[in-house]
């Protein structure tokens, strides 16, 4: 269907509309948001901008500000407890140059998340369970983004955090993304009700062939038109990360993605909600105002 154009401009071909789109016409539906399909704003290790980043201070902000989905990362400690931490280790955020594998969850307690940026700006925090963050999406009425990242330290990794998803019957209520395509399938075995999704920087190859992911998480510069399109077509869904200017979230909305994962949740919260009011009609309008500058 793709076709290469030298202009920017809205045609009419064998009765349906046709959005042409950085020399790639897409069909209609490709971009349109309306049809039953909104974009979903996903809030960067919560509400980050105005938080402790992946702390339970920065999940309640995001609610607050009006997520739909919250995104954190999570670790195994030494004696094998998952808890939420972007980094494997705690240097940047603890001051403690360590390992999450080299200290076990009693000692990690003991550490401050709260991190340099926001000591005497914020209440102090601690690192999170997984559990507990769970807990709290439930009583209210949050869907999670969890991120794996494992280092190969750990022992049944996947398994572990499945098994958390499973014991509160959240799997339908969240998606679970990794780098690791391994770590993607494993986790499709292990919780097969979540939406399992395989995060990359770069977009190559038959990305649909690789079945065991349910969805994809992009980073904003590969999260084309015309390879939104194509996921769409094998009815997989795309995320894209991490959006933080107001023309950027326009743009990603226009090239059709279903979900933007931002650190500035109060301003994707406006942008997008104005995105997701237009018609088919006035989205078109306004995609191709945006290129024209």
């Amino acid at each position: 269907m793709a076709l290469a154009v030298a202009s920017v401009t809205l045609a009419c071909v064998a009765g349906g509309a046709f959005f042409l789109h950085q020399n790639v016409i897409l069909p209609m539906q490709a971009t349109d948001q309306l049809g039953g399909r909104k974009v979903v704003v996903t809030a960067h290790r919560g509400g980050s901008f105005g938080a402790p980043e992946n702390t339970m201070a920065a999940f309640q902000l995001a609610s607050e500000q009006g997520a739909d989905v919250c995104e954190l990362d999570v670790q195994m400690s030494k004696d094998g407890v998952i808890f939420v931490s972007h980094d494997s280790d705690f240097k940047r955020i603890s001051g403690v140059d360590k390992g999450a594998w080299e200290l076990t969850w009693a000692q990690i307690q003991e550490l401050d998340a709260t991190g340099d940026y926001w000591k005497g700006q914020a209440e102090p925090q601690k690192y999170p369970l997984l559990s507990d963050v769970i807990e709290w999406a439930i009583a209210h009425d949050m869907r999670l983004n969890i991120e794996l990242k494992p280092t190969g330290h750990e022992t049944d990794f996947e398994k572990t955090v499945a098994d958390i998803i499973n014991a509160h019957n959240f799997g339908d209520q969240c998606i679970v993304t990794s780098q690791n395509y391994d770590t993607v399938a494993r986790m499709k075995e292990y919780a097969p009700e979540a939406t399992c999704t395989y995060v990359t920087a770069l977009a190559y190859g038959d990305m649909c062939a690789l079945d065991a992911a349910d969805a994809f998480s992009i980073e904003e510069t590969s999260a084309t038109p015309s390879l939104v399109a194509y996921l769409h077509a094998h009815n997989k869904p795309v995320l894209t990360w991490v959006v933080n200017s107001e023309g950027t979230m326009e743009v990603m909305a226009s090239n059709g993605v279903d979900n933007v994962i931002t650190d500035d949740v109060p301003l994707a919260r406006q942008v997008i909600d104005r995105m997701n009011e237009l018609t088919p009609e006035e989205y078109l309008i306004h995609g191709i105002v945006s290129l024209l500058g």
